[in-house]
């Protein structure tokens, strides 16, 4: 841990991954399962890829992955770093779901993680990824993860409120968002509070309905009083019940969830292996 804690050797490298933030405007929206299965479908299309819980005191997003029982790293071991993170140091502790890197809250010890811990565990982390994607709650304090300044005057600036990058002129990673609820009155509610709060923090943010059999003119209707896009529809995945209770990370079957997934990971640039290529 002590090495985990201090900074590494790689402070004048730029940052290269693109952050994702999956919120949750409503409760039970399946903004967890959407998180895991976009993280497992990117690392299927040749991205590096981490997935990092956000929400203390939650079920775990290592318990939606089924590795809840491997060891490793978690958040409370973190919670005394100060500056950027050995990013590669990092990903070598973290539990693995396959190809996806986990860093997940302890349930039985949900410990508050600082300010400051957490931008030097993000600019670690995304140095050495791809992709870090990032399963967090509505109530999500976008000002905790913020320049220490406070600054975000600046839209480059507003990119990285995740971080705290040293020198100031290293290339800024990519941030992005999918705010994800219910279609229901109440749920459309909470998006509206949600939405609007996220994307004044995050120039690129999506949205994604929960429901059955949705119109297309709720879609453009929603779209419209947010002025924001409606990337897709996670409708009811029988598969994703069958397979948690099977330990089976969410997205691996054939269905809603897996075409959600796959959209989102064609909107963040798609597959990395033709990219490279």
């Amino acid at each position: 841990q002590a090495r985990l804690a201090g900074m590494d050797g790689s402070a004048g490298r730029s940052a290269r991954g693109v952050v994702l933030a999956v919120v949750g405007a409503s409760g039970g929206c399946g903004a967890s399962t959407l998180a895991a299965a976009c993280a497992l479908h990117a690392a299927e299309s040749g991205w590096s890829v981490g997935v990092v819980d956000g929400a203390a005191g939650g079920a775990g997003i290592d318990v939606v992955l089924g590795i809840e029982h491997v060891p490793g790293v978690r958040w409370p071991d973190l919670a005394g770093c100060r500056g950027r993170v050995d990013g590669l140091g990092l990903l070598s502790r973290m539990p693995r779901a396959g190809a996806v890197a986990v860093l997940a809250h302890c349930r039985d010890s949900p410990a508050q993680i600082g300010a400051d811990a957490v931008r030097g565990v993000f600019a670690g982390l995304v140095e050495v990824l791809d992709l870090v994607v990032v399963d967090v709650p509505r109530s999500w304090a976008l000002q905790d993860w913020a320049l220490p300044d406070g600054s975000l005057r600046e839209a480059a600036v507003r990119e990285a409120a995740l971080l705290d990058f040293a020198p100031r002129e290293a290339a800024l990673p990519s941030l992005r968002a999918v705010v994800v609820a219910g279609a229901g009155i109440v749920e459309l509610a909470a998006l509206a509070a949600t939405a609007p709060r996220v994307a004044a923090r995050v120039p690129e943010t999506y949205l994604v309905l929960r429901g059955r059999r949705l119109s297309r003119s709720l879609l453009d209707d929603v779209g419209a009083a947010l002025d924001l896009p409606v990337l897709g529809v996670l409708d009811d995945d029988p598969s994703v019940g069958r397979d948690l209770a099977r330990g089976i990370p969410p997205g691996r079957s054939r269905g809603p969830l897996a075409d959600l997934a796959r959209a989102v990971v064609e909107a963040l640039g798609g597959d990395r292996r033709e990219a490279a290529s």
